[in-house]
C-alpha cells in the first residue's frame, strides 16, 4: 500500500481525476477525511469535481469487497473500529472480544489493507462512517457494551466511549456505569458536560445511588446549595450501603461540606460522621463541624480515632492529622495546634481531595495563630496559601481581611471586603464577618455611619444564624459595634448564645481568652464597669501558658483598673506597650487615652495622652508605591487619606493646617484628573500601596 499523500500529491491525483485543480478548502476537508489515504481519497472524490466530502458508493464497495478477503478477527476488530474509533486498541480488543495480541497482529493486516491509518486502529473519519453504517445495531450494542465494561474495569478514560454510548443509545448497566464514570472524570473542568452524561445514564438505567451521588457532585460544584442537599436526602434513601461506594461517599461529604457552609453544623456533623474515617475527608469534614458546634467531647472522640495507626491512603492521613491538630486547640496550651495544623496543609496539599473542606486546612492554621495573637503569622500562613483547585475561598479572602483589620491594614481590610460585598454574600458565615471587618474599620476610625449601616447589614443575620466557635471574633466585633449603638438587646441575646457555646465547649483557652477580651469592651461600651472586671478575671483565671495571652489579661485587668481611676501610670504605660508589642497598636492608644482623660494630676494626663499619641503615630501610613507626579508631601497627604482620616486628622499628624491639607487635596486631583471624592479614593488605590 502507498503511503499518505501530502498536499502537493493528492493536489495532483485530484487534478488527474477532474481535469481541473481542487481548491485549497476542498483539498484540505477531503485530506481530512481520508487522512490522505490513495485509495480513499480516488474512492471519495470520484470523477467530477465536487464540495462533497462524504461516503460514496465506491467507497461502500471499498469496504465489502476487503471484508470478504479479511479472516474473522480482522472483521470483528474493523467493525469495533468502525463503532468506537479513537478508542485505544486494548478496549478495541476486549470490544471485538479478541485477545490483544490476535488484535495488534489483525491492526496490521487493516493498516495493510488500507482500511486504517496505521497499526494503532486509527482510521480515516470517511471510513468510519462507512464501516458503521454497515455494522448491525444488535452488533453496536454488544461492541459499546464490552468497551464499556472494560474501561471501567481497566480505569481508563472514560470520557471518549461515554459519546460513543450516548451518540449509540445503548441501555446497559455496563454503559450507564461509564457515562457516570465519564461525568465524574469531566466535573471539575465541565461540569455542564458533566450534567449531559448524567442525564444519558439516567435514560441508560444507571443504578438510583449512582444517580443522586452524581446529580449532588455536579450541583455542589455549581454551588447550588437545594439541589446538593436533596440530592445526598435521596442518595441516603434509595441506598442504605452508600458508604460502601466512593462515589457516594463523595457526595455525602459534599453534602456535608454545603451544609457547613450554611451553618448547619449538625447535619454536617451527622453526614461526615456516617461517612466514617477511613477514607477520604470524613474526620476533618467532622471535626471542623465539631469544633464549630463547641463540641469538646465529639472532637477528642474523633482526635483518639485520629490518634490510630497513621491511615496508608494519603488523604485518610492528611484528614486524620488535621483532626488531631483541631483537637489541640480545645487543650489548656493550644499552641502545639498551629504547628500540627500547618503539617496537615502539608498533607492535604499533596493529597489533592476530591472535596474541599468548608475551611481549608491553612485557613484553620491561620485562624489558630490569629486566636494566639500571633497577627503576623496568621498574615503570612494567609498571604502564601498552597496550590489548591478552584482557587481561593470567599471565606479565607475574608479571613484575610479579618487579621488585615487586627493588623490595623484598614485600607487592605476594607478592599478585601468591598469587592464581595458588591457581588453578594452566598454564605451567611462570610456575610457576618464581612460586616465585622466594616463595623471594626468604622468604629476604630470613629465613623458612627459606617457604623450603623454594617450592624444594620448584620443584625438580621445574628438573629438568624446561631454564632459557631469560628467565627466568634468576628461576632465579637459586631457586638461591640451594636453596644456602641445602644441595641443593647440583640447584643445580650448573641452574647448569651456565645456563652453556651463556649460552656458546652469547656471554655478552652484558644477560643475564650480572645472573646472575653471583646465582652469586657462590650461591657466597658455600656458603662457596665462590674462586667467589665467580671469579664477580665475570668480571663486572668484561664488556665493557659501562652505568652501572648499573659500580655492580654494583663492589660485587661488594667484597663478595668484604669477606668475605675486605680491604676498607675506606669502600670499603664506597661500594658498599653504590651498590647503594641503584639500588635494591638490601636486598642493600646485607647487604653492609654481612656486612663488619661481619667487622672485627676494634669501632668499625668498630658502625659499619657503624648504617649497614646505616640502609639498611633507608629501606625503612620507610608507609601511604598505611587505616581510619580506627586510630591512627598502629597504621597503623606494622600497615604492618610487612603486610611480614611479627615482633614482635620491629617492636619494633626503632619503638623499642617486643614486648609493646607484641602489645598494638597486639590492638587492630588487634578495630577490624577479626578473630580468627586470617590473617584479620588479609587484613582489612589490604584496608584499607591500603603504600608
Amino acid at each position: 500500500m502507498l503511503g499518505p499523500l501530502d498536499d502537493a500529491a493528492a493536489r495532483t491525483t485530484l487534478t488527474d481525476l477532474w481535469g481541473a485543480p481542487p481548491d485549497d478548502q476542498t483539498l484540505a476537508r477531503l485530506l481530512a477525511a481520508t487522512g490522505g489515504n490513495p485509495r480513499l481519497l480516488v474512492a471519495v472524490a470520484g470523477t467530477e469535481p465536487t464540495t462533497e466530502v462524504a461516503g460514496t458508493a465506491t467507497l461502500d464497495e471499498l469496504v465489502r469487497s476487503e471484508r470478504q478477503r479479511l479472516d474473522e478477527d480482522s472483521c470483528a476488530l474493523l467493525d469495533a473500529i468502525g463503532v468506537l474509533a479513537g478508542l485505544d486498541i486494548s478496549v478495541l480488543a476486549a470490544a471485538a472480544d479478541l485477545p490483544i495480541d490476535a488484535a495488534t497482529d489483525a491492526a496490521a493486516r487493516l493498516a495493510g489493507a488500507g482500511l486504517t491509518l496505521d497499526a494503532s486502529g486509527r482510521m480515516a473519519p470517511v471510513l468510519v462512517s462507512t464501516v458503521r453504517q454497515l455494522v448491525p445495531a444488535t452488533e453496536i450494542a454488544t461492541l459499546v457494551d464490552r468497551a464499556a465494561t472494560t474501561a471501567v474495569r481497566m480505569g481508563h478514560d472514560l470520557t471518549g466511549i461515554a459519546e460513543h454510548i450516548r451518540g449509540s443509545v445503548v441501555a446497559s448497566a455496563a454503559a450507564a456505569a461509564c457515562l457516570i464514570g465519564a461525568a465524574r472524570q469531566v466535573l471539575d473542568d465541565a461540569p455542564h458536560r458533566a450534567q449531559i452524561w448524567l442525564e444519558a445514564a439516567g435514560h441508560g438505567g444507571a443504578a438510583e445511588g449512582d444517580l443522586a451521588a452524581m446529580r449532588a457532585l455536579v450541583a455542589f460544584r455549581q454551588d447550588r446549595v437545594r439541589e446538593t442537599v436533596t440530592a445526598v436526602d435521596e442518595l441516603l434513601r434509595v441506598d442504605p450501603q452508600w458508604h460502601e461506594g466512593p462515589l457516594r461517599r463523595e457526595a455525602v461529604e459534599a453534602g456535608a461540606v454545603m451544609l457547613a457552609r450554611r451553618g448547619a453544623w449538625e447535619r454536617s456533623a451527622a453526614l461526615a460522621t456516617a461517612a466514617g474515617p477511613d477514607v477520604g475527608n470524613a474526620v476533618a469534614l467532622a471535626a471542623i463541624a465539631r469544633v464549630a458546634l463547641g463540641d469538646a467531647k465529639g472532637v477528642r472522640a474523633l482526635g483518639d480515632d485520629a490518634a490510630g495507626p497513621t491511615a496508608p491512603q494519603l488523604r485518610a492521613a492528611a484528614a486524620a492529622s488535621l483532626a488531631r491538630g483541631l483537637v489541640m486547640t480545645f487543650d489548656d496550651d493550644p499552641t502545639p495546634a498551629l504547628s500540627q495544623l500547618l503539617d496537615a496543609t502539608r498533607l492535604y496539599e499533596l493529597s489533592t481531595p476530591t472535596v474541599r473542606l468548608p475551611m481549608a486546612p491553612h485557613a484553620l492554621a491561620a485562624l489558630v495563630a490569629y486566636q494566639l495573637w500571633e497577627f503576623d503569622v496568621a498574615w503570612q500562613i494567609l498571604e502564601d496559601p498552597p496550590a489548591q483547585d478552584g482557587g481561593e475561598s470567599v471565606g479565607e479572602q475574608l479571613l484575610r481581611a479579618w487579621v488585615a483589620l487586627r493588623r490595623g491594614d484598614w485600607v487592605r481590610a476594607l478592599a478585601a471586603v468591598e469587592q464581595h460585598q458588591t457581588a453578594g454574600y452566598r454564605d451567611p458565615r462570610d456575610a457576618l464577618v464581612g460586616y465585622a471587618v466594616q463595623a471594626g474599620v468604622a468604629r476604630r476610625r470613629g465613623d458612627l455611619q459606617g457604623m450603623d449601616r454594617a450592624w444594620r447589614d448584620a443584625r438580621t443575620l445574628l438573629l438568624r444564624q446561631t454564632p459557631d466557635l469560628l467565627i466568634v471574633q468576628a461576632v465579637g466585633e459586631l457586638l461591640i459595634t451594636g453596644a456602641r449603638l445602644g441595641d443593647r438587646a440583640t447584643v445580650r441575646s448573641s452574647l448569651r448564645a456565645i456563652r453556651q457555646l463556649l460552656a458546652r465547649a469547656g471554655h478552652p483557652p484558644l477560643w475564650t481568652l480572645p472573646h472575653l477580651w471583646d465582652e469586657m469592651h462590650i461591657a466597658i461600651t455600656c458603662d457596665d464597669l462590674k462586667g467589665a472586671r467580671t469579664a477580665a478575671q475570668t480571663a486572668a483565671s484561664l488556665p493557659t501558658s501562652i505568652g501572648r495571652a499573659r500580655v492580654v489579661t494583663a492589660a485587661a485587668a488594667c484597663w478595668v483598673d484604669a477606668l475605675a481611676e486605680t491604676a498607675g501610670t506606669d502600670r499603664i504605660r506597661g500594658a498599653a506597650t504590651g498590647l503594641a508589642d503584639i500588635g494591638l497598636t490601636w486598642e493600646a492608644s485607647r487604653l492609654a487615652g481612656a486612663a488619661a482623660i481619667r487622672m485627676a494630676d494634669s501632668a499625668a494626663m498630658r502625659s499619657l495622652l503624648q504617649f497614646a499619641r505616640g502609639l498611633t503615630a507608629e501606625r503612620t501610613p507610608q507609601l511604598t508605591t505611587t505616581t510619580s507626579d506627586l510630591s512627598p508631601r502629597e504621597r503623606d497627604v494622600a497615604a492618610h487619606l487612603l486610611a480614611g482620616l479627615t482633614y482635620r486628622e491629617i492636619g494633626g499628624q503632619l503638623y499642617i493646617a486643614p486648609k493646607t491639607v484641602e489645598h494638597h487635596v486639590a492638587r492630588i486631583r487634578r495630577k490624577l484628573g479626578v473630580k468627586t471624592r470617590a473617584e479620588l479614593l479609587l484613582a489612589l488605590r490604584r496608584h499607591v500601596a500603603i504600608v
